[in-house]
């Protein structure tokens, strides 16, 4: 048996990211099932991460050491601008590296829903 082709870190955060809804759940280990989902409104803060650590509170979810982010908006570098989505001084801008720092990850990915 071949080596998957992608592996992360676990606990993995997954998160989809759309206009108006942040939607997050964590993954604990390759056969572990999906936690339930934790809704948060996505332009609640200007500030994305401080949004993703608010879930992972609220959710009670262990501390991620990984993260597969899906956002509605086309990444550009390690950042992605929403496209549908406002707050105070602008468009929401999700920054990986930002996101990195604030959760301490070991890997991540961010790519277009």
């Amino acid at each position: 048996m071949s080596a998957p082709p992608f592996s992360v870190p676990y606990p993995c955060l997954v998160a989809d990211v759309g206009g108006t809804n942040a939607r997050f759940a964590i993954l604990t280990g390759p056969d572990a099932a999906l936690s339930p989902m934790l809704r948060r409104d996505t332009g609640s803060e200007a500030d994305f991460a401080r949004t993703t650590l608010r879930a992972i509170e609220e959710g009670g979810f262990p501390r991620p050491r990984s993260l597969l982010l899906a956002v509605a908006g086309p990444p550009v570098g390690k950042r992605a601008e929403l496209s549908n989505t406002a707050v105070a001084g602008g468009r929401l801008t999700v920054d990986g590296d930002a996101l990195a720092a604030s959760l301490g990850l070991e890997q991540g990915l961010l790519f277009n829903d």
